[in-house]
This record gives C-alpha cells, structure tokens and sequence, in this order.
C-alpha cells in the first residue's frame, strides 16, 4: 500500500474519531427539528464539516508558527469547548424545564435551536461546530510533518467525513424525535453538556 493510499485511510479513521462529538450535537438538532428539512440538514452537516477541515488544516499552520514553542496554551482548547457547549446546552435545558412549568410543548421552532422556523441561526450553529472541532486543532497540529497538500488533502477527508456523520446524525435523531418529541429539548440540552463535559475531563 503506497503513502498516499495509507495518509487516506488514516485521514478516514481521524474523521470518524473527531467527528463523533459533532454527530452527537447533529442528534440533538434532529431530535428539536423533527420538520427538518434536507436542505437544512445539508447546511449543519456541511458546517460541521467545514469547521473540523478549518481547525484542522489551522492546526497544521499553528504547527509551524506557533504551538511547537508554546505548548503550554494547548491546555486551554478542551475548556473553550466545554464552555461554548455548556452555554448552549445550558440554556436548552432551562428553556425546556421552564416552558415545562408553563405548560408549553417544545416544537422546535424557537431560537434556543440552530434551526427553527426554517430558518439557520448561523451564530449557534457555528458556535457549535467549533466548539465540536476545537480537538481538531491538535491533530492538525500532528500533521506539521507533512508538506501543504498532504495535510489539506487529510484536513478535507476529515472535513467531508465528518460531513456525511453529521448528515446522518441529524436523520437518526429527527426519527427519535418524532417519537418523543415532548423531551426532546430536554435530552438535547443534557446531551450538549455531556459532551462538553467529555471534552474537558478525557
């Protein structure tokens, strides 16, 4: 098996690893967007994608300019996520419990969701995708012994691998959602700390 062959299988097996935290996030707009429309779930999955090929092929660059003499600042990518993901998270999870007490039914067509309404809320859904693909600056980082075009090519078959994983992440949880749309926000907040938890604590 030649190197090329070899730097695409394991730009394949980088996607799928970075991209399970962006397919849990896709899961939870499914599970609020059971109207969801293909065009929509296009537009989240391709920006997810587009986030892990941007801070990976970003690592590559910080790489080389910056990260090999101060590696001391790399501790602080798993925090920046946590965060973004608690705030967004955080505030799904209050929205549902007090629309709970008022007796409201979650539709999904409000503005806590990165979709409602058919529309895109690009600052939530961007916020997320880097919070999903900040670990993607460190294996970018990892690729510094690689020349320009070997690393844009695994920073793009990580991008659109993660792409197709969102993709179907968002079909996987628009069918949950349809059967348990009543705790759908709930679940989706839960699911957005959890990660961001992951992210901080592994």
């Amino acid at each position: 098996m030649n190197s090329i062959m070899l730097l695409i299988l394991g730009s394949i097996i980088a996607g799928v690893s970075l991209a399970m935290d962006a397919f849990s996030v896709s899961v939870v707009y499914g599970l609020c967007n059971i109207n969801i429309r293909r065009i929509q779930k296009v537009i989240i999955a391709s920006t997810f994608g587009f986030c892990q090929f941007l801070f990976t092929f970003a690592g590559y660059f910080l790489g080389h300019l910056y990260i090999e003499n101060h590696i001391e600042y790399a501790k602080y990518i798993p925090i920046v996520s946590f965060v973004l993901l608690l705030i967004v998270g955080g505030h799904m999870l209050i929205s549902a419990i007090l629309e709970g007490k008022r007796g409201d039914n979650f539709s999904g067509d409000d503005d806590k969701v990165a979709v409602s309404n058919g529309i895109i809320k690009p600052f939530k859904l961007m916020a997320e995708g880097c919070a999903t693909a900040l670990d993607a600056l460190s294996v970018g980082v990892s690729l510094t012994l690689l020349n320009l075009e070997e690393s844009l090519l695994e920073s793009s078959i990580i991008g659109i691998v993660t792409l197709v994983i969102c993709y179907i992440g968002i079909s996987i949880g628009k069918k949950l959602g349809e059967r348990f749309t009543s705790y759908a926000q709930v679940a989706g907040g839960i699911i957005l700390i959890l990660i961001g938890v992951k992210i901080l604590v592994f």
